[in-house]
């Protein structure tokens, strides 16, 4: 992709936007925001130069850069960036017809994402139903991007601690994704989650057997390194297995601690993730700061 950017002559060129977009897509998918943002805002300007506002082309670069800084929301006004992305891209799509229905439910989809984050529970699920409704009469209701919206439903009942509605809800991101494809990261993002559930419910068995299957697709999907989503699940088994009251699992716990801690810090320097965690006195991190830590590890998608 760096061949052909360097190849293509007009860097002022829909040509050449277009290889930005790849490349920032890509980038994204590796989580390397810094990158991405470079690629995407290079697209989006050459696409505000040579298309008229309110093309519907155009509306990606917006969708783009709403996913950007939904993704890179440690800044204090990303989120505000992202959602006045995403309502810029969704009027554009409305505009656009039957033709645009399919974007149209992947922009409500990631938009709901924005007000999860913000805590605002009743809108996202507004947003996850306009989205659910579309792609049920687009593709029907076991087309492989219901598992995006499932999921999506799903991390909106974790966070209310709505533990049966959660399980359902991952339970079914995983059926659709296992059916449609089984080493997809939605799929991997479904089982950890559903280990997640199963931990806070004190199944600590069911949460174990959740994770090991997660990890098991990280690492075919990578067998070459320790990735983000491989560090996200060594960081949060320990924490399953160190519940266990009877510390018949300690051993294990320390050493996918001491990997999961590892990785953490290359994949941060090559800026994947880079959510800065506090430790007290004593060194210990908080709990909640170091999940945040590593969710940010996985790109955006897969929270």
């Amino acid at each position: 992709m760096e061949t052909a950017r360097v190849a293509c002559e007009d860097k002022g060129s829909l040509q050449y936007g277009t290889l930005c977009m790849t490349a920032g897509s890509a980038y994204y998918e590796l989580n390397q925001l810094t990158a991405c943002r470079e690629n995407w805002e290079n697209f989006m300007q050459i696409r505000k130069v040579k298309l008229p506002e309110g093309h519907l082309e155009l509306s990606s670069s917006y969708h783009n850069m709403g996913n950007l800084e939904a993704a890179d929301s440690a800044a204090a006004d990303n989120l505000e960036k992202a959602e006045a992305y995403f309502k810029r891209a969704i009027d554009i799509r409305v505009a656009g017809g039957d033709i645009a229905n399919s974007l149209l439910a992947n922009s409500y989809l990631c938009m709901s994402r924005v007000h999860f984050l913000k805590k605002d529970y009743d809108e996202a699920l507004t947003m996850l139903a306009q989205s659910e409704a579309l792609l049920y009469r687009i593709s029907g209701a076991d087309a492989h991007f219901m598992a995006h919206v499932h999921y999506a439903y799903g991390n909106v009942d974790y966070a209310q601690k709505r533990w049966e509605a959660t399980k359902r809800s991952y339970e079914q991101s995983l059926r659709i994704g296992l059916a449609n494809a089984p080493i997809h990261p939605i799929t991997a993002a479904a089982y950890y989650s559903l280990g997640c559930v199963e931990h806070m419910r004190g199944n600590l068995d069911n949460a174990k057997a959740y994770l090991d299957r997660a990890m098991a697709i990280a690492q075919h999907r990578n067998p070459d390194r320790d990735d983000g989503t491989m560090a996200r699940i060594m960081w949060k088994t320990p924490v399953v297995l160190e519940s266990e009251t009877f510390g018949t699992f300690q051993e294990d716990a320390t050493e996918l601690r001491i990997r999961a801690e590892l990785a953490l810090k290359p994949l941060t320097a090559k800026g994947e993730g880079g959510i800065v965690f506090s430790v007290d006195e004593e060194g210990n991190a908080d709990c909640d700061e170091m999940e945040e830590a590593y969710d940010s590890l996985v790109p955006g998608y897969f929270r």
